[in-house]
Formats: structure tokens, C-alpha cells, sequence
């Protein structure tokens, strides 16, 4: 163990890398009669003053055994004198790591230009640092650094005169957080304040810079420097293509809307001033992603010549008390100070929740803030707040009143028109052979698109266009078709459709069924009653409106099991070409009380967003059973009806069910302006029976003496599931029979037809019969 020896100071001075600064240096024979070896933490004390460093024998300098090496920027930390004599000491705390550092920086005389970045990259150099630590700005004609500070007359004066004051283009070290002690002794040894501590800066470390000289530093560095404030205007700048108004396709309501509160405050201002009101303030955007809410504001920047500060919701939360709120006030204050400006908040909902029991003191505190700087903003002047996010109830309900956010717009999912508007300036700059009818055909087929999804669909048709042109260039040697770099066609598009999903059904979408109307044989009035029920709306929307006719809200398909009422479902979604959600009845159901209903608000909602759709409930008896025999399922029946014809209308979205138990639907989901038809799919007569038996003769491989009329008649009372499930047997009857079989015999459906079960009885069929007669008889009544 180390015992305190008397040294004197002697300077040595070179050049030495920051790290080196730290380093404390002595003879072989003083290393060793102090008990220390190299690289082990010392404190260099003496009555004023003391330090922490590394032990080190140095290299070409000439120490006597009872001097210590120190170089100038050492000596100052530790306040020590040539010729001084110090005691020398094992540092016996602990090296911790910096969670988190705060700094304070000062104006430059020319405001010097650092970022957060470079002053992190500075203390990384430095590594092991101590609280007071003072860094000054040295610049010259090509190069800007920071470095620790000697002795100057200047800065040594500042400091000594004012601790509070820092001198011209300097930071400092205020605050150093690292994590809580782990034991007693550690908690102990941290209590202990008689000398000074050394800590080590890591990469994961966390900085926080304060003052005037960090937001010079943020203006003007075009990197993201600063998490809460970036200039718009510096990133048109380094963008290839500015966004203006004209450039976004789509949204024109949405910017005119935004024009209106905009350009009018900020371009004529005295025309308030004589009406003697305030224009409005604050304006929310909401929608789902990709929909243009960032967009339009890198428009308003652009057109207004205004300057942005945006606030990205999780990243203006500070991790000590108040730090959030002081954060907010200075990106207000320096909208005033520097208009015409707007500020956008980004996910505001992050930082400005419903004041509830769940949410933190910290929460609520930043409402209550924002809340506060919102109220101020009525003589602001030339400065207005945009605010965006996708979950517009989650917000405060205090935010959105008249004074604060009191102008909402949605930026929702495009509808046709919108989606051709996005089309034509995506390809309006991409080489393509894409007609004005095949922008129109795909602006109607990509249902739930938005402008993102579109976007990242031109790229991918764009990408398939480079390819095929490279690959047409690496396998021709003619000089014109090396030259030809090739455009985008539409395969390429169809192509790039099928591996872009679409934002907005990603939570409920299904893979598309690839089931066609040709596949199902017979049940050609049900098929032809469900395409006037679904197609005719689409297409001939016109005839609708002339006549004051209202399509069908939706449709229930009953019979007896088996009778292709899935199936028929399938090709409506693969034939429309709609958004087709399926929803199994039994999957809505939650055990929490409330969230059966949310699932059901949700699914509405989703699929309004994304018209026209079709939501499919299978099997839906077991969701919608008369209310009164199951409590459990009432409140469900309840937000179902509601849904389907309540005070939020329900506009090109059908619903589409399926059941073989009609009789224990809640009589009230049956009624017109819900289920408006009821469609019987009944077991197939013969000529359907024969349609199947041909459709599975083109699947499957028959021999020719199969009689299929004679073995239409013999499943008679067979729905369309047997009559598929016998020709699958038959072709298992061959198999067991020979495992290298060729084709199926007249001989493998007579045995196949021995083992058949029909599974519809004629009590089944009455019972249907009499549903039917039943209804009619409501509907003729009422």
C-alpha cells in the first residue's frame, strides 16, 4: 500500500495526444518505492489544490526519485507550481462510467460552430474527466476545435471573477450522473466529498448542452445536431427536389385548408388587425401513415418562407424535472423571436396524453406547459403551431379547443381521384409506357393506398425496369440497345402491386383469395343477385344517385353446411377486387369488458378508411346470437348494430356474412338498413351438380368412360363439399389400388360412391323452407 511521499512538480511537455493529458509521470525507483505500477489511478494533492491521474514512466525524460512529471494542462487542473512539493496517493474509488453529462456553453465572440456531435467526440477523445472541466474554441482558417483549457489570463479571469459566467466560446462541465450505487460501501464511498472524482466517458453516455452557444451550434450545422429543432429551410435546401404545393398529389382540399390559416395571418396581418380578431393559431393533422401530414408541412416551409422548428414528440422529454418544460419554452420563445415561423409537433400524442390516473406527474407537467404556451400564442404574431398524429383521442381533450389546436384536418386515405393525382406526378418524371386509361385502371384498383404505399410501388416497378434493361444490355452487343436504359411498363407495376402491401390493412388484410366465379359450379342466381349487391354500386354509381336508390348495406348468405357460402365469398373479394377483410365470429370476443366492442369499433373503422371493402363474417352466428340467452355477447350485438346503421354512416363498405343457423341471429341484424338480403345458397340441383363434377374433371385427372351425368343423378341431396369430397376418394380408392395410378376409373366412383354420406337431410331443407317463408312473411307484414 501506497503512503503519502513528498514530490516536487516538474513540467514535461510535449506532444501528446488529449488521453496523455491525464497522465502523471515518475522514475522507476519513485514508481516503485511508492508501491504503484503503471497505468494505476493516483491523486496529486497539496493544501490548494488537487487532481486525479494516471501513473506512467515516461519515455527520453530524466525524473530524479523524489520529482513527479506533470504536463501544463495537468498542473492547472491541479493548481500546482513548478518546484511545488504534493503528496501522491492511490485513488481508491471506483471508476464509474458517465450516464449522463451536462454542459454549459457560452457564446463565441464569432459564434464558433460546434455541434452536439463534435463536443461528444471531444470528451471521447478526453475519455476520463472531472466536474469544472473547461473547454475552449480554437479556430483558424480550416479547421475549428475544442480543447481543454490552460492557463490564460482572460479565461483564468472570468472564472475566478464570476463561476457563474463563462468566458467568450467555451463550455463546461456542470453536472456528472452515473447509475446508483449497488452496495452500501459504494453508497458510502459516494458520499464521500473530500477529493475530487474521475469519471469515464463512454460512447453510450448521454450529453445535454445548455445555452445560447448550443443553439448557434444547432443553426448552423446542416446535420441533425439537436433531437427537438431542425430548420426546415436548411433541409430544401440540401434536398435535390423542394417540396412546394403543386408537388403533392391528392391533397388539395387538405391545402387549401392549410392556406387559409397560413398565407392569410402571415402575408396580411393588418387585415385582422382592422377586423380586430386573431387569426387561428393552431392547426392539427391527423391520419394514418404516409398520408402527407410531414409533406404538407415541408410545403408551408417552402411556400411561406417561414422557418420550422420541429418538435419530434418522444425526443423533447427530458430526463430531469422540468427539463421537459424548459425545452418547450425555448423552441416558443425562439418561434417569437425569429418570424415569420411555425413550430410542428410531430406524435404529439407522445408528449401531450389524456391527463389520467395512469398518466406520470412528468406527463401531466408538459400538458400543463404546452397548454400554458398555446394560451400565449394570441399575440405572437407571425408564428403558428402544427401539430400531427395518427391517434388524434389520445390527446388531451384541453389541446383541442378553440385558442389552442382549434382547427382540425384530416389527411385521411385517398379515395380514386386522389390515388390518380398521386400516379401521375410519380410517373410524371419516371420513363414509363403507361397510357392515361391504365393510370386510371390502377388509381381504381389500389383500394387502401396511400401516398406512401404508392410511392414505394413506382419504386419497385422502377427497380424491375433497371433490371430487365440491364439484363437486355448485357445480352445484346448492338451499341443503340446498350444505349436504351428502358422505361417502366405496366407488368412491372402489376408486379410491384402484389409485393407492396397497403399501409392501412396491415392490421387486418389477408392474403387475397384466387377464387373466381367460374369455380363455383351452379348457384347462378345467388351469384347474380350478390353482383348487383356488390359490383353495380361501383360501377354504376351514377344510376344509384339518378334514381335515389341506397345499395345494400349487407348481405347474409344461409344454408345447410357445405354449399359453397365461403367459397362464393372468396371470389367476390377475388372478382371486385375490393378490400376484403375476413373475420372469424369467435375471434372478436375478448374476456376484458370493453374490448369485444373496441374490436368491433376498430374493424369499422379500419375498413371505412380503406372503401371500399367488404368485412366477411364467417360464421356469424356465433357472434350475433339472440340477445338475452347470452349476456356475455349482448354488448357485442349492440356495437355491431350500431356499426351497421347508426349516427356514423356506413358508406361503400358491405357486410358480407355466412351462417347455417340463421334461426339464432338477433332477429334485429335482419332487418333493412343492416342485413338487407338474405340469399338461400340450397344444396345443388343437377345441372350444378354436373358444373362441379366438370370443374374437379379439369383439376383432376378422369379417364374417359367416366359417365358424369349418371354420376350428377346419383348425389342427388349432396351438396357441393361432398360431391368434391367424393371425387377426392375416388382418386384415394386409386391409389390404393396402385400407387403409380394414372388416372381415375368409372371403377374407383362406384366404390367411392359406396362410402359416400350425405350429411343434408330433408328436416334440414324444411327448416330452411320454413326460415325463408318465415321472413317473407315479416318482410310482406311490415
Amino acid at each position: 500500500m501506497s503512503v503519502p511521499i513528498k514530490l516536487a512538480v516538474k513540467l514535461v511537455d510535449g506532444e501528446v495526444s488529449w488521453r496523455d493529458l491525464r497522465y502523471v509521470y515518475f522514475s522507476p525507483a519513485a514508481l516503485k518505492r511508492l508501491g504503484f505500477v503503471q497505468k494505476q489511478l493516483v491523486s496529486v494533492k497539496h493544501s490548494n489544490g488537487s487532481s486525479i491521474g494516471i501513473a506512467q514512466v515516461p519515455r527520453g525524460v530524466n525524473l530524479g526519485p523524489f520529482e513527479i512529471g506533470l504536463n501544463s494542462q495537468f498542473a492547472d487542473w491541479a493548481n500546482a507550481k513548478v518546484g511545488q512539493r504534493v503528496n501522491v496517493v492511490q485513488y481508491t474509488h471506483p471508476l464509474k462510467d458517465v450516464e449522463s453529462l451536462k454542459i454549459t456553453c457560452s457564446t463565441g465572440t464569432e459564434g464558433n460552430p460546434f455541434s452536439e456531435s463534435q463536443i461528444k467526440k471531444t470528451l471521447l477523445e478526453m475519455r476520463y474527466l472531472h466536474l469544472g472541466m473547461v473547454f475552449a474554441a480554437q479556430s483558424s482558417n480550416t479547421t475549428k476545435a475544442l480543447t481543454p483549457v490552460t492557463k490564460h489570463a482572460s479565461i483564468d479571469h472570468n472564472l475566478k471573477d464570476n463561476d457563474d459566467i463563462l468566458p467568450p466560446g467555451c463550455i463546461k462541465i456542470e453536472e456528472i450522473h452515473v447509475r446508483s450505487p449497488s452496495n452500501l460501501l459504494e453508497a458510502i464511498s459516494d458520499l464521500s466529498l473530500e477529493e475530487p472524482r474521475l469519471y469515464r466517458f463512454t460512447a453510450s453516455s448521454d450529453l445535454d448542452v445548455e445555452g445560447p452557444f448550443h443553439s448557434e451550434m444547432s443553426e448552423s450545422q446542416n446535420s441533425v445536431s439537436s433531437p427537438v429543432v431542425q430548420d426546415s429551410r436548411i433541409q430544401q435546401e440540401a434536398s435535390s427536389t423542394p417540396i412546394t404545393f403543386s408537388s403533392i398529389g391528392g391533397l388539395d382540399n387538405q391545402i387549401q385548408q392549410v392556406r387559409d390559416v397560413i398565407e392569410l395571418p402571415f402575408q396580411n396581418p393588418e387585415l385582422f388587425e382592422y377586423f380586430h380578431i386573431s387569426p387561428p393559431r393552431g392547426i392539427l393533422l391527423y391520419g394514418p401513415p404516409g398520408t402527407g401530414k410531414t409533406m404538407i408541412l415541408r410545403a408551408i416551409a417552402a411556400e411561406t418562407n417561414a422557418r420550422v422548428f420541429r418538435i419530434d414528440g418522444p425526443s423533447v422529454v427530458g430526463k430531469y424535472m422540468g427539463e421537459t418544460e424548459a425545452r418547450l419554452k425555448k423552441i416558443f420563445d425562439d418561434a417569437r423571436s425569429q418570424q415569420p415561423s411555425i413550430i410542428f409537433i410531430d406524435e404529439i400524442d407522445a408528449i401531450a396524453p389524456k391527463r389520467t390516473s395512469d398518466v406520470s406527474e412528468a406527463e401531466s407537467r408538459a400538458v400543463a406547459s404546452l397548454l400554458t404556451l398555446l394560451d400565449g400564442m394570441s399575440n405572437a404574431g407571425k408564428v403558428a403551431v402544427f401539430a400531427a398524429t395518427n391517434r388524434p383521442n389520445s390527446i388531451d381533450e384541453a389541446l383541442r379547443r378553440p385558442g389552442r389546436l382549434e382547427k382540425e384536418i384530416e389527411v385521411g386515405i385517398p379515395d380514386k381521384n386522389a390515388r390518380l393525382d398521386i400516379l401521375k406526378l410519380l410517373f410524371e418524371k419516371v420513363p414509363n409506357k403507361l397510357g392515361p386509361e391504365e393510370l386510371e385502371d390502377l388509381a381504381s384498383r389500389t383500394h387502401a393506398y396511400v401516398g406512401a404505399d404508392l410511392t414505394a410501388v413506382v419504386r419497385e416497378a422502377a427497380l424491375r425496369a433497371i433490371k430487365r434493361a440491364l439484363k437486355k444490355q448485357n445480352e445484346s452487343d448492338d451499341a443503340t440497345a446498350k444505349e436504351n436504359r428502358g422505361a417502366v411498363e405496366l407488368d412491372d407495376v402489376e408486379l410491384a402491386l402484389t409485393s407492396v402491401r397497403q399501409s392501412a390493412m396491415r392490421e387486418f388484410i389477408i392474403e387475397s383469395p384466387n377464387v373466381k366465379w367460374s369455380q363455383i359450379g351452379g348457384q347462378e342466381d345467388v351469384k347474380q343477385k350478390l353482383k348487383e349487391s356488390v359490383e353495380w354500386p361501383l360501377t354504376h354509381p351514377e344510376t344509384f344517385s339518378r334514381l335515389g336508390v341506397r345499395p345494400p348495406k349487407g348481405i347474409l348468405l344461409y344454408g345447410p353446411p357445405g354449399c359453397s357460402k365461403t367459397l362464393t365469398a372468396k371470389a367476390i373479394a377475388t372478382e371486385t377486387g375490393l378490400n376484403f377483410i375476413a373475420v372469424k365470429g369467435p375471434e372478436l370476443f375478448n374476456k376484458y369488458i370493453g374490448e369485444s366492442e373496441r374490436a368491433v369499433r376498430q374493424l369499422f373503422q379500419k375498413a371505412r378508411q380503406a372503401s371500399p371493402s367488404v368485412i366477411f363474417f364467417d360464421e356469424i352466428d356465433a357472434l350475433t346470437s339472440s340477445r338475452g340467452e347470452d349476456h356475455s355477447g349482448d354488448r357485442v350485438v349492440t356495437a355491431l348494430l350500431n356499426e351497421l346503421d347508426g349516427i356514423e354512416a356506413l358508406k361503400n363498405v358491405l357486410v358480407l356474412a355466412a351462417t347455417n343457423r340463421p334461426d339464432v341471429i338477433d332477429p334485429a341484424l335482419m332487418r333493412p338498413g343492416r342485413l338487407d338480403r338474405l340469399f338461400y345458397v340450397g344444396p345443388p340441383n343437377l345441372e350444378a351438380r354436373r358444373q362441379i363434377l366438370l370443374i374437379q374433371s379439369r383439376q383432376m385427372k378422369f379417364s374417359e368412360g367416366i359417365d358424369l351425368e349418371d354420376i350428377a343423378l346419383r348425389t342427388d341431396g349432396c351438396s357441393g363439399a361432398e360431391i368434391v369430397a367424393l371425387c377426392q376418394e375416388a382418386g384415394l380408392v386409386a391409389m390404393h389400388e396402385n400407387v403409380e395410378a394414372t388416372e381415375i376409373t368409372r371403377a374407383h366412383f362406384e366404390k367411392a360412391l359406396l362410402a359416400l354420406r350425405k350429411g343434408i337431410t330433408q328436416n334440414m331443407l324444411d327448416f330452411y323452407s320454413q326460415f325463408a317463408e318465415g321472413v317473407s312473411a315479416k318482410a310482406s307484414s311490415g
